[in-house]
């Protein structure tokens, strides 16, 4: 069985410079609350879910956080049944949250997304099941929401006025 873990607080800045994560999950089950996460925008992922591949993440809740300078706020890869609501993500470098891999049943709601150099969410190959409702937007450099082919049965509801960046 997966273990149940709860980040209550954590501030991590000036996160690795290097390919890592602040907070890298693999095999837990559990919540992320009210987190600050600094990071270098070029190389910093905020919170990856799960660590591997190998490892499945079920029912985890990312909620209250504020994400400012990573390159990735949030990437989840073949998590089940998670919920990443209520953060605040400012002037990410790539995708504010990415969705890949075989992830299911993902609900993002209630975020604010300001700066965004790429998407400020991407849902890619083989998820399914996501739902994005009740978002706000401003500043996005590319599309708010971007879903590939390949994914199946996005939902959006809702969906805030989105402000783009022009030339």
């Amino acid at each position: 069985a997966a273990l149940r873990s709860i980040l209550h607080g954590v501030t991590v800045t000036h996160a690795p410079t290097a390919t890592g994560a602040a907070i890298a999950l693999s095999g837990i089950d559990g919540a992320i609350l009210n987190c600050i996460i600094q990071g270098n925008e070029l190389y910093t992922t905020g919170v990856k879910i799960p660590e591997t591949t190998n490892d499945i993440c079920t029912g985890l809740h990312v909620h209250g956080c504020q994400f400012r300078g990573v390159k990735t706020a949030i990437s989840v890869s073949g998590a089940v049944d998670t919920s990443i609501e209520g953060n605040r993500i400012v002037g990410t470098y790539d995708s504010s949250i990415l969705i890949a891999g075989a992830s299911a049943h993902t609900r993002i709601a209630k975020n604010v997304f300001t700066g965004s150099k790429e998407y400020a969410i991407g849902i890619s190959a083989s998820s399914v099941d996501t739902l994005i409702e009740d978002c706000s937007f401003t500043a996005i450099a590319k599309d708010a929401v971007h879903i590939t082919a390949t994914s199946a049965r996005t939902n959006i509801r809702k969906r805030s006025e989105e402000r783009r960046v022009g030339k």
